[in-house]
């Protein structure tokens, strides 16, 4: 009896063996997704989890809410995360007096390079990408650091510093505003066109670099400027119902509207988006 059972198990064995397709003499390896951004001058690295955060005895993980966060939110998230990784860098090398064991150095090292590697601002390449989506509409802002400006668009989804609704063309049906936008921007100084469909969208260079995207429909206009490169913006504005940020991209989407005496589609909704100072009210 034992002997068939062995027999059995033998059988069963050779013949899973053979079914078994044979491994790759090599694994290709994946390529990395990490990038470090400057954060108020700590540079912070993510990876497809989000920022890598240091624990205090030194581990590294990663924030578990990070991907149901608003870009807003993600935003403060790192500037927490950069000050704290900070703190308990330093704090782990004091409490070691500068001499590390050796099972804790790579800990130690990881910490280094999230906290205090050379600032790599800018890391991630700025390459936006122009032209309508699949989807018809017009694509969103590329992903600016914290602090950064360097466009502005009708999408809704965009955060407050980035968000202008859509233009109100009157009167016009589709085909008359497109005609009336195109001239207006071969009329505009420093401004040429580098694409069009004749019919629906338009894009325009300025002299600066901005590249403007503007998509006419039967109701309104969308539209997206986008800076050659990212800027630094100001750490406050000072005026009655101003927005911190992109705001030269802002100030040509206005000029545009108001030289064509269009309006703001929901200048409501507009407003509710804005970062107003507090003590000017």
């Amino acid at each position: 009896m034992k002997f068939a059972r062995a027999l059995r198990r033998a059988s069963a064995t050779r013949c899973c063996a053979e079914e078994l397709p044979a491994l790759p003499d090599e694994v290709e390896k994946r390529e990395s997704a990490e990038r470090t951004l400057d954060v108020d001058g700590e540079p912070v690295t993510l990876d497809e989890l989000g920022p890598i955060v240091v624990s205090k005895d030194g581990k590294l993980g990663h924030l578990s809410n990070w991907h149901e966060m608003t870009e807003s939110e993600q935003a403060a998230a790192l500037k927490f995360v950069a000050a704290r990784n900070a703190k308990r860098r330093a704090a782990l090398l004091k409490n070691r007096g500068g001499a590390v064991s050796a099972n804790l150095l790579p800990t130690v090292l990881a910490a280094a390079i999230v906290c205090a590697a050379p600032s790599l601002a800018g890391a991630a390449e700025w390459a936006p990408t122009f032209g309508l989506a699949p989807s018809g509409a017009l694509r969103a802002c590329p992903s600016l650091a914290p602090g950064e400006s360097g466009c502005v668009s009708s999408n809704p989804k965009e955060p407050p510093s980035q968000l202008l609704a859509p233009l109100r063309h009157g009167s016009l049906d589709r085909e008359g505003a497109y005609r009336r936008l195109r001239s207006q921007l071969l009329a505009s100084d420093g401004v040429a066109l580098i694409d069009e469909d004749g019919g629906a969208y338009l894009r325009a260079r300025y002299a600066d670099g901005d590249d403007a995207e503007y998509r006419v429909t039967d109701d309104a206009v969308s539209f997206r400027v986008v800076a050659q490169k990212p800027t630094k913006a100001k750490p406050f504005c000072a005026q009655v119902g101003c927005v911190n940020g992109n705001e030269a991209q802002r100030r040509r989407v206005l000029q545009l509207r108001d030289d064509l005496g269009w309006s703001s589609l929901d200048a409501e909704y507009e407003a509710e988006k804005r970062w107003v100072p507090i003590f000017l009210h």
